[in-house]
């Protein structure tokens, strides 16, 4: 995890959250290889630190109601989001793209072979 103010531009992802019926549970990445760091380029890191200035704009309106809870997107009181909201949320933005159906895994997966195919070519 990683707080999107923080002068480090690479998060690290050490846990999952999964959603059964009636509750999220949070536990450990599922392997050693689900644990690692995430490189991120500068885009992306401006557009993580304007939402960092957002969110600390929520936490003073939210007052003694917010929830610190460490993670980087959530609720406009602190608490974190349901995984079911994230999925649906791509599944409407893929939608309106007209583009063809996308797992919320999918770009991660996709991120991480090209990382791993620069590696290569820089060796």
């Amino acid at each position: 995890m990683v707080r999107p103010g923080s002068d480090r531009a690479v998060p690290y992802v050490t846990q999952q959250r999964t959603e059964v019926p009636g509750q999220v549970l949070v536990g450990p990445s599922k392997s050693r290889a689900s644990r690692r760091s995430i490189a991120l380029d500068q885009h992306t890191i401006g557009v993580l630190r304007a939402h960092a200035e957002r969110q600390r704009f929520e936490r003073r309106a939210a007052g003694a109601e917010w929830t610190d809870t460490g993670y980087v997107f959530t609720r406009h009181d602190g608490r974190p989001l349901s995984p079911s909201v994230l999925t649906h949320r791509l599944a409407q933005l893929v939608a309106d793209t007209g583009l063809p159906p996308v797992r919320l895994h999918d770009p991660t997966c996709a991120t991480a072979r090209r990382a791993s195919r620069t590696r290569r070519e820089r060796i």
